[in-house]
């Protein structure tokens, strides 16, 4: 499959938030991913034949990234998409240090970011909840891991 990682700006903001609620059971608004593109904040994307399958929305301070949310839709996973959205973040050369929070039950994630060098930093007890009508009402764990490239 070929596919084309692209800068995102304001303008994809309501594809981010669609693939976003595909994604997640929380729902993050097409307002919140605009205002985040106009403050300090980047986002990658991943296109095939001009659809958007996956993005990453970093915050980034200094050499310091923080990755608010990354997702892949689901028919496009497993085939190396999160992978190089991720690779194309670490390896700007501003970013010497990225830290995140994944759900304690992704295992697919926490195999990639184990797989590229993140180590397990600590958890966030019920750290995550869901705003999706009729969702499993729980609210599982996140695993904080960092990445540093010394």
């Amino acid at each position: 499959m070929t596919f084309d990682v692209r800068d995102l700006e304001a303008d994809k903001a309501l594809d981010m938030a669609r693939l976003y609620g595909q994604c997640f059971d929380n729902v993050w608004e097409a307002s919140f991913f605009e205002s985040k593109l106009t403050d300090s904040c980047f986002a990658k994307g991943i296109f095939v034949k001009e659809e958007l399958v996956g993005f990453i929305l970093v915050q980034n301070i200094e050499d310091e990234a923080e990755i608010l949310t990354f997702c892949v839709r689901e028919n496009h996973r497993k085939q190396g998409i999160g992978e190089s959205l991720l690779l194309d973040v670490l390896k700007q050369s501003k970013i010497l240090s990225c830290f995140l929070e994944v759900r304690c039950n992704n295992k697919p994630a926490i195999a990639l970011y184990e797989r590229l060098g993140f180590k397990k930093k600590g958890v966030r007890k019920g750290y995550y909840q869901s705003q999706r009508q009729g969702s499993q009402n729980s609210t599982p764990d996140a695993i904080i891991y960092t990445y540093s490239k010394n």
